[in-house]
């Protein structure tokens, strides 16, 4: 009786874990197709409302990160789009492209941050030379 009922409670189990996997596997196609038709910003929403459930499976995940961080590109949130391009990265997400991305954008990151550093640099210069 008991062998019976630990079957039946394990084979529920598996159940609910497939048909939750297909339920996510559904929505990150919803996610996909409302970045095709370029509303960034409710795909973002999307994507950070599903990481919120706990996705488990690793390439699922991965894949949202992936959009969650082309949707911040494109609406110029360059500091989360590269965090999560990096968690993308780090569940070793197949798209060669997230890498390039990352890449990318933390090299233009380290480039204004150099530009706004000089800048700043150059106005207490110009502002010290011109007090005398």
């Amino acid at each position: 009786m008991n062998r019976k009922i630990l079957l039946l409670a394990a084979l529920l189990i598996m159940i609910l874990s497939i048909s939750r996997a297909q339920d996510v596997g559904s929505k990150i196609d919803d996610i996909k197709s409302v970045l095709i038709n370029g509303d960034y910003e409710t795909g973002l929403k999307e994507c950070e409302a599903l990481l919120k459930t706990g996705i488990s499976d690793t390439m699922q995940l991965a894949t949202v990160y992936g959009y969650a961080g082309l949707s911040s590109e494109v609406l110029k949130h360059k500091t989360k789009a590269i965090h999560y391009y990096k968690k993308a990265v780090e569940l070793q997400m197949p798209q060669l492209d997230v890498y390039d991305k990352l890449i990318n954008l933390s090299k233009k990151e380290k480039m204004i941050r150099f530009m706004n550093l000089h800048y700043w640099k150059n106005q207490r210069l110009f502002l010290n030379l011109s007090r005398m």
